[in-house]
């Protein structure tokens, strides 16, 4: 698969490519940052200092990702510091309420690092800045316009609504099949093909499968780590193509809630789990062969001591369509300092060294085409990983469903197929129950709030 290097120029004047609208929104531009005084130690002294709050979700080993990258900002910025707040043990929709709450209640926030899966719901309810004139009035500076051509469209898409820009995207995570290499290479199995199927799948997990000790997959429990990527590959969705309406009772999904039932209650080649279970915590016992995951896993799995892995594309039903979850940054519309904060995160946050770092310790794929794609910045990781970025090229990336209401959503999904995968309900009875709940949601939707 040939890589697309999109042209400044016409990143900053297209009219569809990016968000699906003019990427150049019409409103008011934000004042032109100040030039930055030289004069010496005596004007430093006497500048006010600013300083920004940034938050980021993340776990420790993640957000320390960040410690060298700031400390250097401090050194060279005296008058702007930032200062970081890492938070963790929650999923994306809960994270995305508890900072709603957190700006509600007048706390000071200056940049939010936030998932696809809550950007939606801060541009609906105006809590976070619009940054298309930021994006066009600083697409031709050296470094940020070279950020912008290294990174395709697609994720620029994902951190739209309603046809403005409200997050940089820095990184994102495609849920691919991992595989313990040993396990296969001792059972005569190889890499499958990038096209393989769930027949497929499902052959290798029970020729893996040795209970109570080995087992050939291990579930996880949770929407983009868990539903998504079964659903995309049974063409379905639980939700409808514009995020507008519930689509949890399409015969597929249904059908896709069965089999991820039968792995474990028909065909046995999968452990039950519980909700917020981490099935890497069980692949990095070696005792397991293949986990649902994205490259997030690397960072926490050399620490861990395990290498002994390869991934590869999610199997497909009646799809080759892979889920993608774009990460981002974002400005609170509430910030003190909005042009601090957009000059921290168009120089730094963007910056090439950042996202070398992150690739080559094991963090999530880099929205830089260059970066994903160089073999010596992921030389810990599996020994394919440029077939991820080419499927974003190739159009076989979909996003994750992230609508205004996701946490609602996100919350009632989980529970029903905890429900389905324990053998409480039957899928069809868990999935029938979760559509009415999520029209419900639906239905309650400001006027003016849609999915996209």
């Amino acid at each position: 698969m040939s890589a697309k290097r999109l042209n400044r120029r016409d990143f900053l004047m297209t009219t569809g490519t990016v968000t699906g609208a003019t990427l150049l929104a019409a409103c008011a531009a934000p004042p032109a940052p100040q030039a930055a005084d030289e004069s010496g130690s005596d004007s430093d002294e006497m500048a006010e200092v600013v300083t920004l709050e940034f938050l980021y979700f993340g776990s420790a080993a993640m957000g320390e990702n960040f410690d060298p990258i700031i400390a250097q900002w401090n050194e060279d910025h005296p008058t702007i510091q930032v200062k970081k707040t890492v938070v963790g043990g929650m999923t994306w929709g809960e994270y995305a309420q508890k900072v709603a709450v957190m700006i509600a209640s007048g706390q000071d926030l200056d940049i939010i690092r936030m998932a696809i899966e809550g950007l939606r719901m801060f541009a609906s309810k105006e809590i976070i800045h619009p940054i298309d004139d930021w994006i066009q009035r600083d697409g031709d500076k050296l470094d940020f316009g070279e950020f912008l051509e290294d990174v395709s469209p697609f994720f620029f898409e994902a951190g739209s609504y309603q046809g403005k820009q409200y997050g940089i995207p820095l990184a994102f995570n495609m849920m691919s099949v991992w595989y313990n290499t040993t396990i296969f290479e001792e059972n005569g199995i190889d890499r499958p093909a990038d096209d393989w199927t769930y027949d497929d799948f499902l052959a290798i997990a029970t020729q893996l499968t040795q209970p109570p000790d080995q087992w050939g997959w291990v579930p996880w429990i949770g929407w983009f780590v868990g539903v998504i990527p079964h659903a995309f590959a049974y063409d379905t969705s639980p939700l409808t193509p514009d995020w507008n309406a519930a689509n949890t009772g399409d015969p597929k999904f249904i059908e896709m809630m069965q089999f991820r039932q039968d792995l474990i209650h028909e065909y046995g080649v999968a452990p039950e789990v519980g909700a917020g279970e981490n099935p890497r915590q069980k692949f990095f016992t070696g005792k397991v062969g293949m986990v649902p995951d994205m490259r997030n896993m690397v960072l926490e799995g050399t620490k861990a001591g395990f290498t002994d892995w390869d991934h590869v594309p999610w199997p497909q039903k009646y799809a080759q369509k892979y889920e993608v979850g774009t990460g981002f940054y974002c400005i609170p519309l509430e910030s003190k300092h909005p042009e601090e904060a957009w000059q921290f995160m168009s120089t730094v946050v963007t910056g090439r060294a950042i996202a070398e770092r992150k690739a080559s310790i094991g963090y999530a794929n880099q929205s830089r085409r260059s970066v994903s794609t160089d073999p010596d910045l992921y030389a810990i990781g599996p020994t394919h990983f440029a077939w991820v970025y080419e499927a974003v090229d190739a159009g076989m990336a979909q996003h994750a469903p992230s609508p205004p209401d996701y946490p609602e959503i996100e919350a009632i999904v989980n529970r029903y197929q905890a429900s389905i995968l324990s053998n409480e309900v039957s899928a069809e009875e868990g999935c029938l129950a979760a559509h009415d709940e999520i029209e419900e949601v639906i239905a309650r939707r400001e006027p003016g709030v849609t999915g996209m």
